[in-house]
């Protein structure tokens, strides 16, 4: 058996240069996140990944399927992949979430899993819905890409490493960026390529 999972971030959006919470909007990629994708399969080629799983939000889909054309594999949507619901932050910046929600914001930066907002999505629920999904791929004989978004990819790092998801502010992973997630004697490696 594989116990091997590799994720990685859809490619750059609009929003992402705008440096907006896209949340659960539908945007598409831009040429240069199509050309991280492709590079991105690229890289992969040879790592014996059987199937791409992804978000089903546009960004990432489209992200999906530049990669499985390419080594040609078969696609799967993945609903527990799906960004976090930021609710009322959609499409706001850095600076007018702070503005706009300062008592929240604070909460958000140094608790952000104490983080009550209604139409936010509780950084506990993301990891809900998301380590299912891995932990059912990781009994796979063959590897998975699963393609998924910042916020999911940053609850999934600290819960495999075994950190506490109140670090989630201090996770840093680029636009179709590459880690694994392997399974071994009951323990987990999160490596970043």
């Amino acid at each position: 058996m594989a116990h091997l999972v590799y994720l990685t971030r859809h490619g750059l959006t609009e929003a992402n240069v705008r440096r907006v919470r896209a949340g659960l909007t539908d945007v598409p990629l831009l040429p240069e996140g199509r050309e991280q994708a492709v590079h991105l399969a690229e890289r992969v080629r040879g790592f014996g990944i059987s199937d791409v799983r992804t978000s089903p939000l546009r960004r990432a889909f489209e992200t999906a399927r530049v990669i499985a054309d390419k080594l040609q594999i078969p696609v799967t949507n993945e609903p527990g992949l799906i960004e976090v619901d930021v609710g009322p932050w959609e499409g706001l910046g850095e600076s007018d979430v702070e503005t706009l929600f300062p008592d929240e914001y604070e909460v958000w930066k140094h608790r952000p899993t104490s983080l009550r907002l209604p139409g936010h999505e509780s950084i506990e629920d993301v990891r809900a819905r998301a380590v299912p999904v891995i932990d059912r791929l990781l009994e796979l004989d063959t590897p998975s890409l699963c393609v998924t978004h910042l916020g999911v990819v940053r609850v999934l790092i600290l819960h495999y490493s075994g950190r506490s998801l109140d670090e989630y502010g201090a996770i840093h992973f680029g636009h179709c960026e590459l880690l694994s997630i392997r399974r071994e004697d009951g323990s987990y490696d999160v490596s970043h390529y």
